[in-house]
């Protein structure tokens, strides 16, 4: 496996009845790099009567960027039955194919060394005959695309939390889990003392972030330890899903109609407590559909603060949401503007729920523009809210540090986001894997909107055109730099006498901006000519 990973793996495919973090640490790199490439990535995993670890797979899911088409990760479980198989193929950078099949699960003892295990190994390189090795990948490529009995796909964080409510997946490692899974008999005579095997080699470690683990329990009863963790876990699934960061399927219509239904009565509306399942299952079929939608949207609200926040409570049971303090304040600047009949979501025409707005999205941009035009108060709170959202800033720095540009398409965005230093270094923080290419296309659109509606961009089907500098100070340094008293400084220099402050700024100030603005800036010839200051949003 060592030599594998080491020559260059094109596609990953394994089946493994006992999986643990520790044993992936050796195929970590690669299938990043798979996933990411677009390469083919399936993994089946055992739940065995629930040893398999809930943040392990979460952690896993999160690494490879599920969902993504190229990806496929499966937990089996059966009543009364293991799913016993350790299988592992792999196809090389030059197309050459390996397996192994044999006894050693994907557990840090098996893949170190620590056990004694039996396997065969199979490599075309070694004249071993392709088809074998392809029905290998074709038995695990099987279970995706024929979804047999007993197989759960973890197609979003909520699949892994629905796992662990059902006791498919544990909370924490068992002794099971930390040794290799396998049964180990339970003789009636005392135990006795045999030698212990020494590992091969040692495995790498995974780095996981402070956030992700669990607080010394003290002098805790073992129940409360047991109610910590629940509480843990389901705060790290909520935290690292990036709908919250990245929303998607929502525009500023559907920002306006949650201001509107939050602020009265909700019970029998589109916002009706039946349809918000923000954790947990979503139920079947359409209605289902529906709260993914509505879920979507209300996340959106979260990040811009506009509804209380999941993320924060003990526990999801106890999640009531409503309008913030500052979505009350929004929804009373904004509501002079609106008629709540362009708000009112209603039901389709056949009676099924839907969550499509009455009108179409350059309305509700227009009507934000419109309105934030006519007041200062509604247009400085506004600002302060949209363009603090963490995303939002983040798109602000790929057009003004990298694209630089008066016209950028709409393609372009898409295609370097998620690619972009800011974003890479925010996901890596929060735990949340970068979308691809294709995801991008569906979380981009809100936050161009919101910068449309706040009137920083304008934009047609295929482009975007920058209309204003919208700058805050941590804008004004490079990403990870910790200096903000400097940041300060730059800005308020450049906002106090924009657009020429060169005579404000130090030698080593002007260089520094210049290398993330551009040769251009804070001269005539910079292609922005209106500031727009952003406050800090308290």
């Amino acid at each position: 496996m060592q030599e594998a990973v080491q020559a260059g793996i094109r596609e990953l495919r394994f089946q493994s009845g006992y999986f643990t973090l520790e044993g992936l640490s050796l195929l970590l790199p690669a299938l990043k790099k798979c996933a990411s490439d677009g390469s083919v990535v399936r993994l089946l995993i055992g739940s065995n009567q629930g040893v398999t670890v809930a943040s392990h797979v979460a952690f896993i899911a999160g690494t490879l960027g599920i969902p993504r088409e190229n990806v496929s990760i499966g937990i089996v479980s059966f009543d009364g039955s293991l799913f016993h198989p350790k299988a592992y193929h792999v196809v090389r950078n030059d197309g050459s194919q390996t397996a192994y099949v044999g006894s050693a699960n994907l557990t840090g003892p098996a893949i170190e060394g620590s056990n004694i295990e039996a396997g065969l190994i199979l490599d075309t390189k070694e004249s071993d005959p392709s088809v074998v090795l392809e029905k290998i990948s074709q038995t695990v490529d099987n279970w995706f695309s024929s979804h047999l009995d007993g197989l759960s796909v973890i197609n979003e964080p909520v699949d892994v939390d629905n796992l662990l409510a059902s006791g498919h997946l544990s909370f924490t490692p068992t002794k099971q889990s930390t040794s290799d899974g396998e049964e180990s008999g339970t003789g009636a005579g005392p135990r006795v003392a045999r030698p212990r095997l020494r590992p091969i080699f040692k495995l790498p470690g995974i780095e996981k972030k402070e956030s992700e683990k669990p607080s010394a329990p003290g002098a805790r009863t073992a129940a409360q330890r047991l109610i910590a963790r629940r509480n843990e876990m389901r705060r790290f699934l909520r935290n690292t899903e990036a709908s919250y960061h990245y929303p998607q399927g929502t525009h500023p219509g559907h920002i306006l109609a949650i201001l509107y239904y939050f602020s009265g009565d909700r019970n029998r509306t589109a916002f009706d407590d039946e349809y918000i399942r923000l954790n947990g299952s979503l139920g079947e079929g359409r209605l289902a559909l529906y709260r993914r939608q509505i879920k979507y949207k209300m996340l959106a609200a979260i990040e811009l603060g506009l509804i209380t926040d999941v993320r924060i409570v003990e526990e999801a049971a106890d999640y009531e949401p409503k309008l913030t303090e500052k979505g009350q304040r929004l929804w009373s600047l904004l509501e002079p503007y609106l008629d709540e009949r362009d708000l009112v979501i209603e039901a389709e025409s056949d009676g099924e729920l839907s969550s499509r707005m009455p009108k179409g999205v350059s309305f509700y941009i227009e009507a934000i523009r419109s309105a934030q035009a006519q007041s200062d108060e509604l247009r400085e709170l506004l600002f302060s809210i949209v363009l603090n959202m963490p995303a939002v800033t983040q798109l602000l720095q790929l057009l003004y540090h990298q694209e630089r540009s008066k016209v950028v398409s709409k393609a372009r965005i898409y295609e370097t986001f998620f690619d972009s230093a800011p974003v890479r270094a925010f996901c890596d923080r929060m735990g949340v894997e970068p979308a691809t290419h294709e995801g991008a296309k569906h979380r981009c659109p809100f936050l161009i909107n919101l910068l449309d509606a706040c009137a920083i961009v304008t934009q047609n089907q295929s482009y975007v055109t920058v209309e204003k500098l919208a700058l805050s100070p941590d804008m004004l340094v490079r990403e990870g730099g910790d200096y903000y008293p400097v940041a300060e400084q730059r800005f308020a220099a450049i906002t106090s006498a924009w657009p020429i402050t060169r005579g404000n700024l130090t030698v080593g100030d002007l260089a520094e901006l210049r290398e993330l603005f551009g040769d251009d800036f804070l001269t005539e010839r910079y292609y922005l000519k209106e500031v727009v200051k952003i406050s800090n949003g308290q």
